[in-house]
């Protein structure tokens, strides 16, 4: 297990005043604390030797060196957690746990799968459902990753929490036997058939198109131009020359009036 060094200073005041005035001089508030600790320890921290220690694992062990301070000075602490900015991602506070090396603590194990399954040969997809293990273990054993090989894994096959061999001295905190990944088959991508309603959308944006049988006119479409005949309907019937036209006959027609009747009215026309 590796062991860094990080350099602290002993703070006298708390809140948000000073911890702002803190991060406008590059340093990071801090809190140790421990089972043996009466109370927290309130500590600062530069925001360079921070940034050090958490690159890589984050199950570091760190031995805190303080001058002047024998009560924080060679202790062993685990980064416990961190507070980050939400925009610039900028450490703002961090928690420091004070472990001893005789005793077992529980931390989260990052999970690494290893191999290619023989499943993906046949179209199968490695899924990982846990990415982290909670296990307990003595400081110095607590290991950077677990590795668990999915080599032999078919299409529907899975491995449990049962299935991973740990490295000596590590348990598992928990009893059930839950899932760390599986090969699956991918989901189909199902296509919907158009609807009589897209279908009548579709042909009015091309000119001249005609919508198919049964297809109703799209929401929005433009009505037809005045004065368009309408097609004729599937009963409609085309008139027919010869036998059945009736032609129009001298009977019907009406000359102008002329002789007696065009002198009446020119009289009428006179006397008024």
């Amino acid at each position: 297990m590796e062991r860094r060094e990080l350099n602290v200073e002993i703070r006298g005041n708390s809140g948000k005043a000073e911890s702002r005035k803190l991060r406008n001089e590059n340093k990071v508030p801090a809190v140790f604390y421990g089972p043996r600790m009466e109370k927290p320890v309130l500590l600062t921290v530069a925001s360079a030797d921070i940034a050090k220690v958490m690159v890589g694992s984050g199950n570091s062990l760190l031995t805190l060196r303080s001058k002047g301070n024998q009560s924080v000075d060679g202790k062993t602490a685990l980064l416990k957690d961190e507070q980050f900015h939400p925009l610039t991602q900028k450490v703002l506070h961090v928690d420091l746990y004070e472990v001893r090396m005789d005793r077992k603590i529980k931390v989260d194990i990052r999970v690494a799968l290893t191999g290619k399954a023989k499943g993906t040969a046949d179209g199968g997809i490695v899924q990982q459902i846990v990415r982290e293990l909670a296990v307990r273990c003595l400081p110095d054993q607590i290991p950077d990753k677990i590795e668990v090989d999915v080599s032999p894994l078919a299409i529907g096959d899975s491995i449990h929490i049962s299935d991973v061999k740990l490295p000596p001295g590590i348990e598992v905190v928990g009893t059930i036997n839950y899932t760390i990944a599986a090969v699956v088959m991918p989901e189909e991508e199902v296509v919907a058939a158009p609807t009589p309603a897209e279908v009548a959308a579709a042909a009015a944006a091309v000119p001249g198109a005609v919508p198919a049988e049964g297809a109703v006119p799209a929401e929005g479409a433009a009505p037809a131009a005045p004065g368009a005949a309408a097609a004729p309907g599937k009963d409609a019937k085309a008139p027919v020359a010869g036998k059945d036209a009736k032609a129009p006959t001298a009977k019907d027609a009406k000359a102008p009036a002329g002789g007696k009747e065009a002198g009446k009215a020119a009289g009428e026309v006179k006397k008024k």
